[in-house]
């Protein structure tokens, strides 16, 4: 079906936001090619992410819907109040989806306390995307480390990158296998993006030459 579903609109980061038409076939294809969630057998997801963002709408809302799994929704102005609550919530309802920015996870590395961390217990949590700005290897790495007593185990992350004009997710981490960091000669210590999704290609193009 080639109708519209919705209007995404981009994130502003490099121009102006621009309207998206995604069709209920793009949501269909795109949900079809997300089997980095379907090897992992999803069985519940939890969500802060306000739905006017595509990683809240697609990811959590509408993916939810297509698989037919649980979703516990509550707002982002309770996360950013006390980040915990998105680990407490986690822990309380067992999600094993549930993702955000970078500086989510690094929120919960500074705000959470010594005496929080034994109220947790993360190990239901199995898939941590993470992407829509700069994921900084330091901050995986502390939460990691700070969360691994809660039952958090470094696989659950999974690094991506997407934009709206894919629907979302165009890059993701394999499930299973802790994030890839590897040292760039100008851009520094960076954070693997993954691989392509099944059936995406990535053509990395000069937009003056064509090249």
């Amino acid at each position: 079906n080639d109708s519209t579903s919705l209007i995404q609109y981009t994130s502003g980061s490099t121009a102006m936001p621009k309207g998206v038409r995604i069709s209920h076939a793009n949501l269909r294809a795109h949900f079809k090619s997300l089997s980095c969630f379907q090897n992992l057998k999803i069985a519940s997801a939890l969500s802060w992410l306000p739905p006017y963002h595509d990683m809240g709408l697609v990811l959590k809302i509408l993916y939810a819907i297509e698989a037919c799994i649980p979703l516990t929704l509550f707002s982002p102005d309770h996360f950013i109040q006390r980040p915990i609550r998105w680990l407490q919530a986690i822990s309380k309802y067992r999600a094993e989806l549930s993702g955000a920015p970078n500086f989510a996870f690094e929120a919960c590395v500074r705000a959470v306390s010594d005496q929080e961390l034994q109220s947790l217990d993360l190990s239901c949590w199995k898939a941590a995307p993470c992407g829509a700005e700069r994921i900084r290897p330091d901050t995986l790495r502390r939460f990691a480390k700070r969360f691994a007593s809660c039952g958090f185990r470094e696989e659950a992350f999974l690094p991506g990158y997407g934009l709206a004009e894919t629907t979302l997710i165009v890059t993701a981490g394999k499930p299973g296998k802790p994030p890839r960091v590897t040292r760039h000669p100008t851009a520094g210590t960076v954070v693997s993006c993954g691989s392509p999704l099944d059936g995406n290609q990535i053509r990395i193009t000069d937009p003056e030459t064509g090249e």
